[in-house]
C-alpha cells in the first residue's frame, strides 16, 4: 500500500497494522511505500527518518516501511510502475489517492487491488487475503 501521514486516511495505518498481526503466521506481510504525491505542494517533502518514527510510535507500526518515493507519474518508482502497467489489465491504471491498497500472491502476479477508501480490516479485504493464503497454502511461521 502506499501511505502518507497528516492525511485523512493515515489512521488506516494502524488497521494494517491489525492486519498484519492477524496473518503474518500465514505469510502474509503488508509492505507500506510511504509518498507525498498527493500532498500539496508546500508539504510534498518527507523526512524519511521522522515518517518512520511517526509510524512506529503513533501506530505500533512493526512491518516495513520503504523510503518516501512517487507513486504516480513518469517518476514513480518501480514497484508502482508493474503494479500499475503491468497486473492484470482490470487493476491497471495510476494510484487515485493515499492507501490504495494491491494483494500481490507468492508467484509476484497481482491478484487484487482496493481502493484507498477499502478499510484494511474490511471484511472484502480480508476475504480476499484468507482465500489468497488457502489457494496457495500458507507454511504456519514461527514467531
Amino acid at each position: 500500500t502506499n501511505i502518507a501521514i497528516g492525511c485523512g486516511t493515515t489512521p488506516q495505518l494502524k488497521d494494517l497494522q491489525a492486519l498484519y498481526d492477524e496473518y503474518r503466521d500465514e505469510s502474509f506481510v503488508v509492505l507500506a511505500f510511504p509518498s507525498a504525491d498527493f500532498a500539496p505542494a508546500d508539504k510534498r517533502e518527507v523526512d524519511s527518518a521522522a515518517l518512520h518514527k511517526f509510524c512506529k510510535m503513533k501506530y505500533g507500526v512493526s512491518f516495513p516501511v520503504f523510503w518516501p518515493d512517487h507513486v504516480t507519474g513518469e517518476g514513480k518508482q518501480t514497484v508502482f510502475r508493474f503494479l500499475t502497467e503491468h497486473s492484470p489489465e482490470e487493476m491497471q491504471g495510476e494510484v487515485g489517492f493515499n492507501f490504495e491498497k494491491f494483494l500481490i500472491g507468492k508467484d509476484g502476479t497481482v491478484r487484487e487491488r482496493f481502493g484507498p477508501f477499502t478499510g484494511a480490516m474490511s471484511h472484502r479485504l480480508k476475504s480476499a487475503i484468507e482465500k489468497l493464503i488457502a489457494e496457495e497454502g500458507s507454511e504456519k511461521i514461527e514467531t
